[in-house]
């Protein structure tokens, strides 16, 4: 009503509309996004095969999982020969002949 006492009855009636159409629309979303925690499925199975039929019901859409989208095809491993361990005692010859080659190397020179 208007401050004269008047009433608009074409805005009341888009108002009312209004209303209307929001109530429609928030039972919508409320069932988009409440409706799992209240519906019939209760195991997970029951879920997954209720949302692959909702796939197959859109046009053009695939399941793919993760692993298929974001890594690329794995490669094997490198193969190398596997057989026994041969151990070979170190002589105080060799470790000597070594402290020499790295002495040399780092630049020290000196030898002992």
């Amino acid at each position: 009503m208007s401050a004269d006492g008047e009433r608009n009855f074409v805005s009341e009636q888009l108002n009312w509309s209004m209303r209307c159409e929001s109530e429609l629309e928030s039972a919508k979303q409320w069932a988009q996004n409440w409706g799992a925690c209240f519906s019939r499925i209760t195991t997970v199975p029951q879920q997954i095969k209720a949302l692959e039929e909702q796939i197959k019901e859109l046009p053009g859409a695939t399941l793919n999982t993760n692993y298929q989208l974001g890594y690329p095809k794995p490669t094997p491993f490198k193969e190398y020969a596997v057989g026994p361990c041969v151990k070979k005692s170190i002589k105080e010859e060799d470790v000597r002949r070594l402290a020499q080659q790295l002495a040399v190397t780092n630049g020290t020179g000196s030898k002992k």
